[in-house]
């Protein structure tokens, strides 16, 4: 990072983790959008202008790419939920 990525790294730690925080830097820095399901992570995002997407988007977007089709998504939401992910639906059918 350079002085001016630093500062801003600084000043995002305030309020976000260190990981949040380096992968804002960098999608400020070079026009990155940012995954992320941190709440607080997606507003400052907003506000800086850095597309984000979250796990269920990333999950949407495997199926159009044609990389994961709909029922194995279905079993990978499945999953994600048995270890403890709080998603706001049950199955992949009521995302789309």
């Amino acid at each position: 990072m350079d002085e001016t990525q630093r500062a801003l790294y600084e000043q995002l730690r305030v309020r976000l983790g260190s990981s949040e925080a380096a992968c804002l830097v960098l999608g400020v820095a070079h026009k990155y959008g940012e995954c992320t399901d941190d709440r607080d992570a997606r507003k400052v995002a907003a506000q800086m202008q850095v597309p984000v997407t979250g796990t269920l988007g990333l999950l949407v977007r495997l199926v159009e790419q044609g990389n994961l089709a709909e029922p194995e998504a279905d079993v990978w939401l499945g999953r994600m939920i048995a270890a403890g992910y709080r998603a706001p639906v049950t199955n992949f059918g009521e995302l789309r």
